[in-house]
């Protein structure tokens, strides 16, 4: 009897620590990424520094001006290697997805936005913003197919809007691909609408056109224009 029960508490013994072992085993590793700093010829100031993850691959890089530390350019990536952003080079901000196509980028002149772009995950472009100093001078949104979805011009002086246009796509055709206006907003200086157009789809022809007060209530008389509207009215 005794030396069943000595064989039972061994057994349960063993299981326990079994347990305790594999507890241990399944955590994940801490990342405690090692960093690599490279000085200049002083041995003190910073030139350059590499961060990783504790896979070996590359976490984070930066490159210093000669104080060591301003940052120059800096570079960040995924765990798979692969580039997450960019800062600092050629006047550039970009960042990345995963499948390494670009994401956003902007440009910059000096400190100041010159433009910025962002992309779908296929690669076409999903919107494009230009500057003009501080203030936007436009901004265009794209399909996924790369035809044009909107455009809005900005004024240069107070940065709000003076026209939207918004496009159909076209059906596709071997012998033609354009770009039709479906709408088509004007814009007073307070930022509220002044004239909306509406067009008719395949073509450049207005259906509609209507005008607006300055208090945004629509008026029931337009001026007369390209299209032959001198009222609030559908053709």
């Amino acid at each position: 009897m005794q030396r069943l029960l000595a064989i039972f508490l061994t057994l349960s013994l063993l299981l326990v620590c079994s347990i305790g072992i594999k507890n241990i085993y399944v955590k994940e590793p801490i990342e405690k990424g090692k960093k690599d700093i490279i000085y200049q010829e002083d041995g003190k100031t910073k030139k350059s520094e590499t961060t990783y993850y504790a896979n070996g691959k590359t976490k984070r890089y930066i490159t210093y001006q000669d104080d060591g530390e301003t940052i120059v350019g800096e570079i960040t990536y995924y765990k798979n290697g692969k580039t997450k952003t960019k800062k600092g080079f050629d006047n550039s901000e970009i960042t990345y997805y995963k499948n390494g196509k670009t994401k956003t980028r902007i440009k910059y002149s000096g400190k100041t936005k010159k433009s910025e772009t962002t992309y779908y995950k296929n690669g076409t472009t999903k919107t494009r913003i230009k500057y003009y100093g501080k203030i936007k001078k436009s901004e265009t949104t794209y399909y996924k197919n790369g035809k044009t979805k909107t455009h809005i011009k900005y004024d240069i002086v107070d940065g709000k809007k003076i026209t939207k246009t918004t496009f159909y796509v076209r059906a596709k055709s071997k012998k033609v691909d354009d770009l039709y206006k479906k709408t088509k907003t004007y814009y007073y200086d307070s930022g509220k609408k002044k004239i909306f157009y509406k067009y008719k789809l395949g073509t450049l022809k207005a259906l509609s056109k209507t005008c607006y007060k300055t208090d945004g209530k629509i008026q029931e008389t337009c001026v007369n224009d390209k299209h032959g509207f001198g009222m609030n009215k559908d053709k």
